[in-house]
């Protein structure tokens, strides 16, 4: 909980918009960013403390895995983020 609440700010500092959050059958915490399109970047953060970014751009598909969330938002998720938003703007 502790991860995906300081990583959702993070997100929003990155990219604000309304996020998605929600349970995983496993305890894990989802926070997506969609956008339009179909395009999404999705951070997961599981209950043992590791993490998941499945980034889907419709020309790129992309996905990382983390032992651990603290050093999150990285590069990797602020490209995505980044991407995801000129995505929109382009398509606006």
């Amino acid at each position: 909980m502790r991860n995906a609440d300081r990583l959702l700010r993070a997100m929003y500092r990155i990219l604000p918009l309304r996020y998605e959050i929600y349970p995983g059958p496993d305890g894990e915490i989802a926070i997506h960013a969609p956008g339009n399109g179909g395009r999404s970047v999705i951070l997961s953060c599981e209950s043992d403390g590791n993490a998941l970014c499945l980034v889907d751009l419709r020309e790129t598909r992309d996905r990382k895995r983390y032992p651990t969330a603290d050093d999150l938002p990285d590069d990797f998720v602020d490209t995505a983020l980044t991407e995801l938003k000129n995505c929109d703007n382009r398509a606006a």
